[in-house]
């Protein structure tokens, strides 16, 4: 086993024993241990924003982690961190695409699989999976609902590849359950009439999950509005993905970015908020591209 899992997994499991009772301690810890083990300049960036963002004994991270602690298995919320934080960002960082072809481009740290024919010769979830992968990438975001696959090839897929993280955007009350294992979150439509029985029944096991919702013109001044975190969080959606629709506009889509981001710098909820495209366009660099663009996911949808 890689040294720096131990050493993560051994610290890991020491301070989420205390961060119930300790939390604000127990955070400022484990952003110190990641500025230190740091390993690239992009890395440190994060962690020193974030040490920044908790000098703020008020900051809403304190409530979030507090309640994740509280709801989650820690042992599976060690190994989803490892899985994502590790040997997804932190692993995929140091992916060198010179070993490539020439007519190749390096595949981005995280990806999206979309499920629909955006490329005729390549449109089903092992096939789409294998092209991300092997190029580098350790993150996917899979719109489980929108894809033909089997339960078994969604299952055989994540067991071979358990240092790789899966988001799985789902209504199933099947994929959610069967597949909120440790290196997998599952992320549901919270504009289901499923979504709050599915929360329920993660929350019971102590697994991890998220909520997603599909935002246009049309839901601009919603998401925006003081009452939309405040009614997420009383949903008991600790972290939010925000989707963009086919209808929705350049504008809309800054508008929505900049309420996320202002959101993780200054979080008046005690909520993670990610706008899905634009965030991971940022996290994959300038020198990397999202699986799809914009453009081509509102063709698909």
């Amino acid at each position: 086993m890689d040294t720096s899992v131990r050493i993560l997994r051994v610290f890991l499991t020491r301070w989420l024993d205390k961060a119930e009772t300790d939390t604000n301690r127990t955070l400022r810890k484990l952003v110190e241990f990641g500025c230190y083990f740091s390993a690239s300049l992009h890395q440190r960036k994060f962690f020193f924003e974030a040490k920044r963002i908790l000098s703020n004994k008020e900051s809403r991270y304190y409530s979030l982690a507090q309640s994740l602690f509280r709801s989650v298995d820690k042992e599976r919320a060690a190994e989803f961190g490892i899985c994502f934080g590790y040997y997804g960002l932190a692993k995929s960082s140091w992916f060198s695409g010179e070993h490539l072809c020439g007519f190749q481009k390096p595949t981005p740290v995280a990806g999206i699989i979309p499920g629909r024919k955006l490329r005729p010769v390549n449109n089903d979830l092992s096939g789409q999976f294998s092209t991300l992968a092997q190029g580098g990438t350790n993150i996917f975001f899979i719109f489980c609902d929108d894809i033909s696959f089997s339960e078994s090839e969604l299952f055989a897929m994540i067991e071979k590849n358990p240092h790789k993280s899966f988001f799985l955007f789902t209504e199933s009350e099947s994929t959610a359950i069967k597949f909120a294992q440790k290196n997998v979150m599952p992320v549901l439509n919270l504009e289901s009439s499923n979504y709050d029985f599915l929360a329920d029944e993660l929350r019971k096991y102590g697994r991890f999950f998220g909520g997603y919702y599909q935002y246009g013109d049309a839901e601009a001044d919603i998401i925006t509005a003081a009452d939309f975190l405040e009614n997420i969080y009383e949903r008991n959606c600790l972290f939010l993905f925000l989707v963009e629709n086919e209808e929705c506009s350049n504008s809309t889509h800054k508008k929505i970015q900049k309420f996320g981001y202002s959101q993780k710098r200054n979080p008046t909820h005690p909520v993670f908020v990610t706008e899905l495209f634009g965030d991971l366009e940022a996290l994959n660099g300038n020198d990397r591209k999202v699986c799809i663009k914009k453009t081509d996911w509102k063709q698909l949808r």
